[in-house]
Parts: C-alpha cells; structure tokens; sequence
C-alpha cells in the first residue's frame, strides 16, 4: 500500500484548503478564489480525505477475480460482462472516487461524469440538422494496460498509485461490469476527444461522446463529407489502438434516435416507443396486470435517471 505523502506529493508544494470540492465550486462563484492554486489546494484536502477514508480497504490482500457472464446484444450475438468480486468491487469504488479528484471532469465525455447525462450531451446538437452517430468498437476490452498507464503518467499520478490501480480494475482491458471502467474509458479519451472536437468545430460542428457512442452533428448548409468525417475521427481514434465499428454509423437529417432518445434540430424528446414502453410497464405493475421485478423497475429508474439527471423519476414525456 502506497502511503498518504506519496499521494500527496502529486501536489507538492501546494497548500492545503480545507474545503470539499462540491462546496469550493459554489465558494469560488461567491468570492474570487478561482485560482489554479486553490483548486489544487482543494483537491490537496480532498485526496487527504480520500486516503483517511479508503486507506484500510486498499491495504487488504483481495483476489482479483472476475465471474463472466454473457448478455445477448440488441444487434444479434453476445456480450461477456466481467463482474467482480464483491471484495473487489469494493476496493474499485474506492479507487472510482479517486479518480474524481485526479481527473475531476474530462470535457466532451457526458457517460460517467458527475452533474452530467445523456440530455446533456444531446442538448449540444440542437440547432444543427446532419447529426452522425458513430460506435466505437470493441471499446472497453480494447483499450491497452500500457495506454492507460500513460494516460494516468500524464496526470501525475505516483507509479505505487497506478501499479495497484491497474492491477485491481484492469482485466482483458477494461471489464465491463466493473464500476470503474466508464470513469477510466473515458480519462484514457480525455485528449483525442479534446483534438476530435478541435476538428470537428473548425468544420462548425459539435462533437460529444456518450460512453462508446459518439455524436456530431453539422448546420444545415455545412459543406462537409460524411466518409471523411467518419475517417478523421476514426484516425484519431487508431493513435490509441481504438476504432470506429465500420457498419454502426447512423446518419440523420434534421432528427437522429440515439439511446432511446431522439435529438430534432430544435429540441430533444424520448423517442415515442420507448415513452408507450415504459408507460405501459409501470401501469400495468402498478394495477397488478403483471409483477415487475426490482431489477426490471431498477433498470427503467436508471435510464430515466441517465437522461433526466435526476433522483426522482418523472412522468415519461418530452424532455423540457
């Protein structure tokens, strides 16, 4: 176990503020502290936090094991989640936690981000009309051990950190299944989604990330090639031993259906099936015509939660 002045030491010579991040963000708005030197001093504070907190679980011998389980896909054929342990699990919402203060928001991704969802994302494309819709493919088991070290070499982090990071959350890639792997996908991306976007907007368009799933979108009158748009982002892509799935790509004029969601050039709406599919379901369990599970009932809260950004599920309509 690594200890607190070798995590520390990634702020070296920064004073300590003794403010939680949550409340230093509204601090900052009330008084002028927005200073490098004082997010550092808070995020100082917050890794101390992190340490007296979790210190005891990281310092436990957990076996890294994982039980696979095949899920059908939508597409046809199969998907293997990878599900820890639950001693593993554990010690990987610790080291989710920490990487909310190493990296504490990575720009264009909206999947896995605090204070942020799928509504988010979309609500960036309203007011263009040629949206494209594009799937990394393979994502989370084909991002490389070494790729990710780098990624996190950049961001300082002590190699004791990164060795028991990667050893505890790092299995045939990056295992969907495991609580970490969305956060981590998407700090391995932070750059090449910064670059991406920079192309994107010099064309003017919009470019976000949803998980796998990318998104832009174009103004009516953008004079701009779909293929070569698809093979410059596919290119950025392959620097980081990633690509695009060649038969995934979607293409809409003035609308385009992404996550149950459907995204218009003047507003975003959850797509008429899925709002008559919920509906029917939470009625008919609530009359008693058929018994949802608690999984089934979990399932739909958290992808109403996904797009709402919200605690409370409301009525399934319209997004406003």
């Amino acid at each position: 176990m690594f200890s607190l002045d070798e995590l520390l030491s990634i702020f070296n010579d920064v004073e300590e503020v003794e403010m939680s991040p949550s409340f230093a963000f509204v601090y900052s708005q009330l008084v002028e502290k927005g200073t490098s030197a004082f997010w550092l001093g808070v995020r100082k504070h917050a890794l101390r936090d992190w340490y007296e907190q979790y210190h005891n679980v990281l310092s436990e011998d957990v076996k890294v094991e994982y039980t696979p389980v095949r899920i059908p896909k939508r597409s046809g054929g199969f998907r293997t989640l990878y599900i820890p342990s639950d001693q593993l699990k554990e010690r990987q919402r610790a080291w989710l936690k920490l990487t909310y203060i190493l990296v504490p928001k990575v720009t264009h991704a909206y999947a896995f981000e605090k204070r942020r969802s799928l509504r988010d994302a979309l609500e960036k494309h309203v007011g263009n009309y040629l949206f494209l819709r594009l799937d990394i493919k393979d994502a989370y088991p084909s991002i490389r051990k070494k790729v990710l070290d780098s990624v996190l070499v950049k961001h300082d982090v002590p190699l004791s950190v990164r060795q028991m990071l990667i050893r505890d959350c790092y299995f045939k890639g990056l295992p969907q299944g495991a609580p970490t792997s969305g956060r981590l996908f998407n700090i391995v991306l932070s750059q090449t989604d910064l670059v991406i976007a920079e192309v994107i907007a010099r064309l003017h368009g919009v470019y976000t990330r949803y998980a796998d799933d990318i998104l832009v979108s174009f103004p009516k009158d953008a004079k701009i090639s779909i293929s070569k748009t698809s093979q410059v982002i596919n290119r950025y892509l392959n620097k980081i031993s990633l690509e695009l799935h060649p038969s995934k790509l979607r293409v809409g004029r003035g609308k385009l259906r992404v996550l149950g969601c459907v995204v218009h050039s003047d507003k975003v709406t959850i797509s008429r099936k899925v709002r008559r599919l919920y509906r029917a379901m939470l009625h008919n369990n609530k009359t008693g015509k058929i018994s949802l599970s608690k999984h089934k009932i979990n399932g739909i809260k958290g992808w109403l939660n996904m797009v709402y950004r919200s605690e409370t599920v409301p009525a399934i309509g319209p997004i406003s």
